[in-house]
């Protein structure tokens, strides 16, 4: 399949996914973790993992997700703490009415990375669904961002927890971090570290609830599981097993946490790093053999 192709089937499979939605998040996510793996070489050929989705896609029981259309008439001047302040007091209609006046005057990217944000802050479990999200709208240029991030919307607010605005002052150890946290928080190393608009205010919120990694770790203690192919080819490797797999083999966990570990290695700033990450994801692909 020729690159203008797969980019319309993604699409057309994105488009159905959020309007679908009402019934769960999961396909949003799936479908960006294949695109992102698929991304990592397009030359290669990779109808293993679409065939695989469009079978996931038929499948899937979607259900209609109840929009709110836009409306700027009557609205004044309002900021992004608006936006904060609506979804924690759990207004989405409200949210849907001060999105609409902030796509009005923005290209999209920064009410995207501020609705990562305030995921970030107040609603950790929705940080899967709202960085898909993100990743999906850039790559479609932003094509269905005011539904998108309604769906998004609601996440965050059946999601709310009530944090502490006090920040961390432990140094996380991101080499404990790495090898210790489950593979939703491992989200947040990639957010972390990626190239937003708002790295600063990531770097500052990001380590709100990251306790427990402060200490160090003994490598010493740690057998490392690294074959020579994924020394020589790095994340190609990731991309080459997924696709020998037997579309039969494949599923929604592997797939998952494949594409979060594939993200973090493409960021891991250094050898030990990678040494963790890689051992990590040689663990999940034990448990498929």
């Amino acid at each position: 399949m020729n690159k203008t192709k797969l980019i319309s089937l993604i699409d057309e499979f994105y488009n159905k996914a959020i309007n679908g939605s009402n019934y769960s998040y999961e396909p949003i996510i799936i479908i960006e973790s294949i695109k992102s793996i698929i991304g990592i070489d397009l030359n290669t050929d990779s109808r293993n993992l679409v065939d695989w989705l469009c079978s996931y896609i038929e499948k899937f029981n979607f259900e209609d997700f109840h929009f709110i259309d836009k409306a700027i008439d009557g609205i004044e001047v309002i900021s992004y703490k608006d936006l904060e302040q609506s979804l924690l007091n759990g207004d989405i209609p409200k949210s849907v009415k001060v999105l609409s006046y902030l796509l009005s005057v923005s290209d999209g990217t920064q009410v995207l990375e501020n609705v990562l944000e305030i995921g970030v802050k107040h609603s950790p479990n929705s940080v899967p669904l709202i960085w898909s999200v993100y990743k999906m709208e850039m790559f479609l240029n932003k094509r269905y961002i005011f539904k998108s991030l309604q769906i998004c919307f609601k996440s965050i607010v059946d999601n709310l927890e009530n944090k502490s605005n006090e920040i961390n002052s432990d140094r996380i150890n991101w080499i404990n971090f790495l090898k210790k946290s489950d593979f939703n928080s491992l989200i947040l190393y990639s957010i972390y570290n990626d190239d937003l608009v708002r790295s600063d205010r990531f770097k500052k919120y990001i380590p709100l609830g990251l306790t427990g990694y402060s200490d160090k770790v003994n490598l010493n203690n740690i057998d490392f599981e690294i074959e020579s192919k994924q020394k020589k080819n790095g994340r190609i490797w990731i991309l080459e097993y997924i696709n020998e797999i037997k579309c039969c083999d494949l599923s929604v966990e592997l797939i998952l946490k494949v594409n979060i570990l594939r993200s973090c290695i493409k960021f891991a700033k250094d050898e030990k790093e990678e040494l963790i990450l890689w051992n990590r994801l040689n663990k999940v692909v034990s448990e498929v053999k």
